[in-house]
């Protein structure tokens, strides 16, 4: 771990009031690593918003088809860029340290 890096990054929480059609949105999915473990971050995904019910019960966007009451939406910005790199960074480290206790200590490749 970097020292002075930021490992608590605020996300911005839109309102379903504020949320128009063809706005792009973040989208917060956890990660799994293992059985009935996660990591820390989550992945943040950009998406756009294609359609929007009357009573906003609904939002539809372009990768994944509806979302409901529960699912909550962030500003696409510089935070949610930076908590999708400190997710690339802990998948890394686990999969150094993954390959590092499975790799046999006389391996060879051959061709």
């Amino acid at each position: 771990m970097k020292v002075g890096r930021e490992m608590n990054v605020k996300l911005k929480e839109i309102s379903r009031d504020d949320l128009k059609v063809g706005d792009t949105v973040g989208i917060a999915r956890t990660v799994n690593c293992g059985w009935l473990s996660t990591f820390r971050h989550r992945k943040i995904i950009p998406v756009k918003i294609t359609r929007i019910t009357p009573k906003r019960t609904k939002i539809e966007t372009d990768i994944y088809e509806e979302h409901g009451k529960g699912e909550k939406f962030y500003e696409y910005d510089e935070n949610a860029r930076k908590e999708n790199e400190l997710l690339a960074e802990a998948i890394g480290k686990v999969l150094m340290n993954k390959m590092v206790f499975q790799m046999p200590e006389d391996s060879e490749v051959e061709a």
